[in-house]
């Protein structure tokens, strides 16, 4: 490019974009200053860039000499300072900062143009020990609350909610109350779920059976049975350290339990459509669907009118279903709403 000339080729088959930039970058960003807070917040801050800086990119790595980029970047700020801590994103944790860690960091300015400047200088930090300065976790995100089933005379409710992204996390502890707006002290009663506990996972398609922690899933699910008909009960959830340190309760969810007022729900496998009642009680074959006692009972002569759960190798017929999904886990013993229409009758096929 030659004075106010720009010279340039282009295939026949083919195009380029060409993007013509305002003249000179933004100044890299001087004054990078990083102080660890605590086991898992790292604060840092530098000198304002130039005034067409818009924002600033945070870059984070393990490594010394690393190179910014989508992977490592941590977050973007508006102003010349940032507190980097375990976040919670929409779909799993967003980021994660560990104890006695070493770390090390860089920041760019990018203007409105998105032209970004060359990084700062790398700076590293240690976080703390827990025994140091603990973090108090993160307040839980995402809360929802379902009432199970529609249907039967064994529902309850059941909560859904992000796990936290901190290593350290030992209960998530429900508060609940009839009372919309309750402080967690003015609780009725609560309830520690323990996601310290190991359980027995089985990977898509069976392919391997592993033990894994509550807490390494990207998300909780809890059930209450002590529930009254006619009755809103209101939940709240704080997430609890190892040290005992307790974070900011969510937001609040409210499940309405009413009696049901629906007839008997029928079943058969599409296996054996002549035979309206294939319902084996913890039944084995995969052929069969199967019914918990706890929830209702049932046997092949006399089925219960509430399905908990069921398994099926090629399809189940229903009239009518309700699936509670969750990116977690897909609920399949969640709810089956009866519709008394033959013609809305589907076959459900997995």
């Amino acid at each position: 490019m030659k004075g106010k000339t720009l010279s340039f080729k282009i295939n026949g088959f083919g195009l380029k974009t060409i993007r013509i930039l305002g003249p000179g970058l933004l100044p890299a960003v001087q004054n990078l200053a990083v102080a660890a807070v605590s086991d898992m917040q790292v604060d840092l801050k530098w000198q304002k860039s130039s005034e067409n800086a818009i924002y600033y990119n945070i870059y984070r790595d393990v490594v010394p000499g690393f190179s910014p980029n989508l992977r490592n970047l941590v977050s973007k700020s508006e102003t010349n300072n940032f507190s980097d801590r375990p976040s919670t994103k929409s779909f799993g944790w967003g980021s994660k900062l560990e104890p006695n860690t070493t770390y090390f960091y860089k920041v760019s300015a990018v203007d409105n143009q998105n032209t970004e400047s060359a990084v700062s200088k790398e700076l590293k930090v240690v976080t703390a020990d827990p025994s140091v300065a603990n973090s108090r976790p993160s307040r839980v995100l995402g809360v929802r609350g379902y009432l199970v089933s529609n249907v039967g005379h064994n529902r309850f409710s059941a909560l859904w909610f992000h796990s936290n992204p901190e290593s350290d996390i030992r209960y998530y502890r429900i508060f609940k109350s009839l009372k919309p707006g309750f402080k967690p002290e003015e609780a009725d009663s609560f309830e520690d779920l323990d996601v310290t506990l190991v359980y027995k996972h089985t990977t898509p398609h069976g392919f391997k059976t592993v033990y894994r922690h509550l807490y390494e899933y990207d998300a909780q699910v809890y059930t209450d049975e002590n529930v009254e008909y006619n009755r809103t009960f209101y939940y709240k959830v704080a997430a609890i350290d190892n040290s005992g340190n307790t974070g900011e309760v969510s937001n609040e969810v409210a499940v309405k339990v009413e009696p049901d007022n629906f007839p008997e729900v029928q079943a058969q496998s599409t296996l054996e459509p002549n035979i309206p009642f294939k319902a084996l009680d913890g039944s084995d074959n995969p052929d069969f669907s199967w019914i918990s006692a706890k929830y209702g009972g049932g046997t092949k002569l006399s089925p219960a009118d509430v399905w908990w759960s069921a398994r099926f190798h090629n399809g189940l017929k229903l009239k009518g279903l309700e699936l509670l999904m969750t990116n977690l886990l897909i609920i399949l013993n969640v709810a089956f709403t009866l519709l008394l229409t033959p013609k809305l009758e589907k076959n459900i096929l997995v």
